[in-house]
């Protein structure tokens, strides 16, 4: 059985009083982790949200 590669996207912020970034996966509308088929289709979403970060966050794509 041949396992399917899916991609997540993670947010990661740093705190201003912290060097150490604090990393948080992204979930859907049931709590589940957000998963994409596709690299491209992650990467997509990910340089969506971090254009659209008034906070500066940085979205980036892992592989689960």
């Amino acid at each position: 059985m041949k396992h399917e590669k899916s991609f997540c996207i993670i947010k990661r912020m740093t705190q201003q009083n912290s060097t150490r970034p604090l990393n948080v996966v992204l979930i859907d509308s049931n709590n589940e982790v957000l998963e994409f088929n596709t690299r491209e289709e992650a990467e997509n979403w990910a340089k969506i949200l971090t254009q659209n970060s008034d906070s500066g966050w940085e979205y980036i794509v892992k592989e689960i």
